[in-house]
């Protein structure tokens, strides 16, 4: 599973004109950060999408679990090239459907036990996956790659989500978003610290935090 996996995503790279003319990878969240950017293009590179983010910034890959995503990505109709999908797709989206978690294995203290792992599996904090293709990437290309991830806010002070997503289909799958939010700051600060001196991947955060690398 996991070779066809990483197959379908090296086939949808070198079929991209231009994604991948350079070292950079951009993850996009859906914060409101992404605001600030005011419409910008992004530098050439990769983009992987997170849930339905590509309705904000269109991507290459789209990485995805709960099933509200699936809704929402409807409504303007499946645009990234190829799925990481928890859920089932339609059978003309290109997509490989993740396999859900063992129980052996299910708990946030194994989260980076199981990014080191080479199976993908359906992780709620889909950011672990996005971050595992990375890693396979600079794996298969032999070099050190920036990943930049823009519109990963951690917070709800200026609202929930960029101005540009339109209907927000996460609101009543996730309730109480702040500490949805909260959760999700915790969990990628363990990833931040795991890469500080990591030899193929460099972590950017965009945005306005302490440990932010960038502003928008």
């Amino acid at each position: 599973m996991v070779n066809r996996i990483l197959e379908n995503i090296f086939r949808q790279i070198e079929s991209t004109d231009s994604a991948w003319s350079t070292d950079n990878i951009f993850i996009i969240g859906k914060g409101p950060s992404l605001d600030e950017l005011g419409g910008l293009e992004l530098p050439p590179g990769l983009i992987i999408n997170i849930n339905d983010s590509e309705k904000i910034i269109q991507g290459h890959i789209g990485i995805f679990s709960g099933n509200w995503v699936r809704h929402s990505l409807k409504e303007r109709g499946f645009k990234c090239r190829y799925y990481l999908a928890g859920k089932p797709l339609p059978v003309q989206v290109p997509h490989d459907m993740l396999a859900p978690v063992p129980l052996e294995i299910d708990s946030e203290e194994l989260m980076l036990y199981r990014f080191g792992l080479e199976e993908y599996y359906d992780e709620s904090f889909v950011l672990i996956n996005a971050l595992k293709v990375c890693r396979h990437l600079a794996s298969r290309l032999g070099k050190k790659l920036d990943v930049y991830l823009l519109g990963f806010d951690f917070s709800t002070a200026k609202g929930e989500v960029s101005k540009s997503l339109g209907v927000d289909y996460a609101k009543e799958a996730q309730p109480d978003r702040e500490l949805v939010v909260h959760s999700q700051e915790y969990d990628y600060l363990q990833f931040a610290k795991y890469f500080q001196d990591n030899p193929t991947l460099q972590l950017w955060h965009v945005g306005n935090k302490d440990y932010s690398a960038l502003s928008a």
